[in-house]
């Protein structure tokens, strides 16, 4: 089952490989399209981007013992699957689905998709009623066990939520939440030059109040989660949580070669 890029929204978690060529090296795409690998490489970043700059995409950490979360299995009676599976077309007014966040130059990739996810399945269980939008910001402001902009636990973003709430907020320089991203969004990519060069932002302090001009107060725009869990470590597993709850955050590793991925599978 192929399911839409949208639908599963995805945080990438390693440190890079040193390969003896320099891993955005015009020598180095061309030795891995020399490898016949069953997709191509490119060049997707400036070869005097810092290799520092790159390893701050890469914001998710691992638990080096497993977090408390409980882990969910689904009842499978093996039906067949559908072939492809969009929650942006399957839950059509949950809006948050196909909201693209720039995380900027933050480590932050762990709470900007755990807030994607959260604000997508607030929609989907309301009946696609409600479109709040949960904080990122202030995932990464106040969440105790998070590194703010050097990283944090995707698990204990969504412990954040089922134990203290969320505060509402959208992507940087929005209005109508109570904390909306705060640094704005910035040129990833060496063709992109529509937007200005990514710089490093600092971990902001957490700041117990809303933006100024919102009218909500900080305290009562909290929202909680109910529950909050992992899905088995299997496709199919997470294929079922998928098309019954919505999108899901992924962890994954990554090696020196991904930052040259154009297209192809894997």
């Amino acid at each position: 089952m192929r399911i839409a890029l949208l639908a599963l929204a995805a945080v990438i978690s390693t440190s890079l490989a040193k390969p003896e060529m320099h891993p955005l090296s015009d020598e180095y795409i061309e030795h891995l399209n020399n490898k016949n690998l069953p997709w191509k490489a490119g060049r997707n970043f400036d070869r005097d981007i810092p290799l520092s700059y790159l390893k701050r995409l890469l914001g998710a950490k691992t638990m080096k013992v497993r977090s408390g979360l409980k882990t969910i299995h689904h009842e499978d009676n093996g039906e067949d699957l559908p072939k492809e599976f969009d929650a942006r077309k399957h839950w059509s007014n949950c809006k948050s689905i196909g909201v693209i966040p720039d995380q900027s130059g933050c480590s932050s990739c762990w709470a900007v998709s755990a807030a994607g996810v959260m604000s997508d399945r607030v929609c989907i269980h309301s009946n696609q009623t409600s479109q709040l939008r949960l904080s990122a910001e202030d995932l990464v402001e106040c969440m105790v066990e998070g590194y703010g902009c050097s990283g944090g636990f995707v698990e204990q973003a969504f412990d954040f939520w089922t134990d203290h709430g969320v505060v509402s907020g959208g992507e940087y320089n929005t209005t109508g939440g109570c904390k909306a991203y705060s640094m704005p969004g910035c040129s990833h990519a060496h063709y992109d030059t529509s937007l200005p060069k990514c710089k490093d932002y600092p971990s902001p302090k957490c700041n117990k109040h809303c933006d100024k001009g919102s009218k909500l107060k900080y305290n009562e725009d909290k929202h909680m989660g109910n529950s909050s869990y992992i899905v088995e470590h299997n496709e199919r597993q997470i294929q079922l949580e998928i098309i019954k709850n919505g999108p899901v955050v992924a962890v994954f590793g990554v090696f020196s070669d991904f930052f040259n991925y154009k297209s192809g599978e894997s």
